[in-house]
């Protein structure tokens, strides 16, 4: 049987739920350190968050935020959870978001060591753009149309 999750669009009233993906994500949170820096309540700013579901526990997550004149993309699934296609469904489903409102630049920042993920943002049209340090790298994907 395939197991079905689903994406939820959630806002800053759901920040309880951001709060539990946050505290079991495991160490796939250290890698993510969006938040580390920023109080929960940050995603009233962002375009569009969105969490992964099982059962409505929330295993997965992703966002579009507006800094300035650029869109940030950032994605984060829980440990336990990774391998099993949930990377995919969010960019998926962002990407499409994107297109949808023709925001035609999206950039993001990953370690470089997570070549797991840099291989999907490959597939997902995101190029390298330079090194933002030693260690994290700053990738960008051009749609074909103009806004």
């Amino acid at each position: 049987m395939v197991k079905s999750f689903e994406i939820k669009e959630i806002s800053v009233d759901d920040t309880q739920v951001l709060r539990n993906f946050i505290d079991n994500a495991g160490n796939s949170i250290e890698s993510f350190r969006y938040f580390n820096t920023r109080p929960l309540e940050i995603i009233s700013n962002h375009v569009i968050t969105v969490v992964v579901l099982d059962d409505k526990i929330p295993v997965g997550y992703g966002h579009l935020d507006k800094e300035d004149d650029k869109i940030w993309f950032g994605i984060a699934i829980s440990e336990q959870y990774k391998g099993k296609g949930l990377g995919k469904k969010i960019m998926q489903y962002l990407t499409d978001y994107a297109d949808r409102k023709k925001m035609s630049d999206l950039f993001l920042s990953v370690d470089k060591s997570n070549t797991i993920a840099i291989k999907m943002y490959e597939n997902f049209n995101f190029l390298k753009v330079k090194d933002l340090s030693e260690n994290v790298l700053l990738m960008k994907r051009k749609c074909d149309y103009e806004i």
